[in-house]
């Protein structure tokens, strides 16, 4: 029983701590900018990180952007293997792929995906990023 017990803190643990560097990544992302790919300059966009073999990212993340694509036709989607960009991966502090970063029409990053997100909380993290600022 003491055991169980030990395993499911220890589980509980290491969420909150995988939770915590996740928000810390974004919080520490959102403050940087990046050299967006030609085709996403001037507007906003999502750059999907993934690997050779990833099979979520092939599963999961690709049809979702297939998905979301369907719903923005005017998004540009930036495929790039996490292979050949190390460089913003030390930059964002991107520890795992799938990885989706949604960056405004500036280059600002705005939202770091860790893992597979899907194209609902994409479509609403756009939403943000493209809405016109409101008037005072």
């Amino acid at each position: 029983m003491i055991e169980r017990i030990v395993i499911l803190v220890g589980v509980i643990v290491v969420v909150v701590l995988v939770r915590a560097y996740m928000t810390y990544i974004n919080r520490r992302a959102t403050t940087q900018t990046i050299d967006v790919p030609s085709d996403n300059r001037g507007k906003s966009g999502v750059i999907a990180l993934s690997a050779d073999g990833c099979v979520q990212c092939e599963k999961l993340q690709k049809p979702a952007l297939t998905r979301l694509r369907t719903q923005r036709a005017d998004l540009q989607v930036t495929h790039l293997r996490i292979e050949d960009h190390q460089d913003l991966v030390k930059k964002l502090g991107i520890f795992t792929v799938p990885t989706t970063i949604v960056h405004d029409a500036t280059g600002a990053v705005r939202h770091v995906n860790l893992g597979y997100t899907d194209d609902v909380t994409l479509y609403n993290q756009l939403a943000v990023v493209s809405a016109p600022p409101h008037c005072l």
